[in-house]
C-alpha cells in the first residue's frame, strides 16, 4: 500500500487563507488535535504505543514458536526521558551467522539492511511504509500493528517544516520582539532571543519574580504562537489527509 499525497486545489487555496489570516482565535482548536500521534495528546499515546509494543512482542513470540524459535519477548521502559527496549535475545545479535534459521524466521533475512531506495518499489519516490519494517516475523507484527504514531512517522520530515515555519513566521518573530520588549521594560538581561532571556530567569530571578514577569509578557506571545501553530497545522491537514486518514489514529477511535 503505497503512500501517495494528493493535495486539491481548493484545500490549497482554504489551507493558505487560513495560514495568512490576520484573526488569532484564542478558543480554535487545531484539526490536528483530532489525531493521535502530533504532540496533542503525549501521555494517552505514550501509553497506547507501550500496550502496541507488547502487542507486537506478542506476534512476534507466538510467529517464532511456529517457525520452530524461541523469542523472549523484549522489555521496553519509557518512564525515562529516553526510550529504553531490554532485548533477553542479546546473545543471538552477537552471532547471527550461527543463528541463520533464527533470524531467518525474525526478519527474513540474517543481516537486514533495508534502503529506502529498496523500499520505493515502483520508483516513484513513494515509500512503501508497511514494508519499511522488513520480513519475517518481526515485520508482520509491525505491519499487524502500525501503531498509534505511524502517521508522524511517514509525514516527520513534513510536520518538521510545519513546526520550523510556525517558530520562524514573521508574526510570531514580531511577538518575540515585542516579549523581549516587555521583560527588558521590567529587567535587564543579555540576550537578543526569547531562549536566551528564558534561560537567564532562573538564574537571575526567585520564582516569585519569575512568575511575575512570564505573568506580564508571555500571554500576548502564547497567543500569537499558537494562532500561528493552528494555522500551520489546519493547512498540514489539508495537505496530507489522504495519508493522515489511512494511517492516523483518531482521538475518538
Amino acid at each position: 500500500m503505497k503512500v501517495k499525497i494528493i493535495v486539491s486545489t481548493l484545500a490549497v487555496l482554504l489551507g493558505t487563507f487560513l495560514l495568512f489570516s490576520n484573526t488569532a482565535d484564542a478558543d480554535r482548536v487545531s484539526p490536528l488535535a483530532s489525531w493521535r500521534g502530533f504532540g496533542h495528546h503525549y501521555e494517552e499515546d505514550e501509553q497506547i504505543f507501550s500496550q502496541e509494543f507488547k502487542q507486537r512482542e506478542a506476534l512476534t513470540a507466538a510467529c517464532m514458536q511456529q517457525q520452530g524459535q524461541n523469542y523472549q519477548t523484549r522489555i521496553l521502559d519509557n518512564t525515562s526521558s529516553q526510550l529504553n527496549i531490554s532485548d533477553p535475545n542479546g546473545d543471538r545479535s552477537e552471532a547471527r551467522t550461527s543463528n541463520e534459521a533464527y533470524f531467518l524466521a525474525l526478519y527474513g533475512e540474517v543481516n537486514p539492511e533495508i534502503s529506502t531506495a529498496d523500499l520505493d518499489t515502483n520508483a516513484d519516490g513513494v515509500i512503501d511504509y508497511a514494508e519499511s519494517f522488513g520480513g519475517g516475523c518481526s515485520g508482520d507484527a509491525h505491519r499487524e500493528v502500525l501503531g498509534v504514531f505511524a502517521a508522524k512517522a511517514i509525514l516527520t520530515e513534513e510536520y518538521n517544516q510545519l513546526r520550523l515555519e510556525a517558530q520562524t513566521s514573521p508574526v510570531v518573530l514580531a511577538a518575540e520582539q515585542d516579549w523581549l520588549a516587555c521583560v527588558a521594560k521590567n529587567k535587564d538581561f543579555q540576550g537578543s532571543s526569547r531562549t536566551q532571556i528564558l534561560s537567564q530567569l532562573d538564574a537571575q530571578l526567585d520564582q516569585s519574580e519569575t512568575r511575575a514577569l512570564l505573568d506580564e509578557c508571555e500571554p500576548g506571545y502564547h497567543l500569537v504562537r499558537q494562532g500561528e501553530v493552528i494555522r500551520q497545522e489546519t493547512l498540514f491537514v489539508y495537505q496530507h489527509q489522504k495519508t493522515i486518514e489511512e494511517f492516523g489514529v483518531s482521538v475518538e477511535g
